[in-house]
């Protein structure tokens, strides 16, 4: 249920952009695939370094994919029920001092 929940306030911050980011990453992670599938790593020195010149346009883009989600927003969510379970366990689970008064015959 937590990871059904998680998803889909995932999905309700993050933003057009960052899904726009994603399909660039997505689209990148094929063509290097293709490009590895047609040339094992060493064969070719021209597609090693197409290879990398296409990791490192996809790193960018994946890196520009997190900076355009809403973080603050997307863990305001669960920052806001620990800090209920928080106050929960405290009232629970406090000591409360009880005023005993010892009374001593003489």
């Amino acid at each position: 249920i937590g990871a059904q929940v998680a998803g889909r306030v995932e999905a309700n911050y993050t933003t057009e952009e960052s899904k726009a980011f994603g399909k660039q990453v997505v689209a990148k992670t094929e063509e290097i695939g293709r490009l590895r599938e047609a040339s094992p790593v060493g064969a070719d020195l021209a597609v090693d370094q197409q290879i990398k010149a296409l990791e490192s346009e996809q790193a960018e883009l994946r890196h520009k994919e997190l900076a355009a989600i809403d973080w603050h927003r997307l863990w305001a969510l669960p920052a806001g029920f620990a800090l209920m379970i928080l106050i929960g366990f405290v009232l629970m689970f406090s000591q409360r001092e009880q005023a005993t008064s010892v009374t001593s015959e003489s």
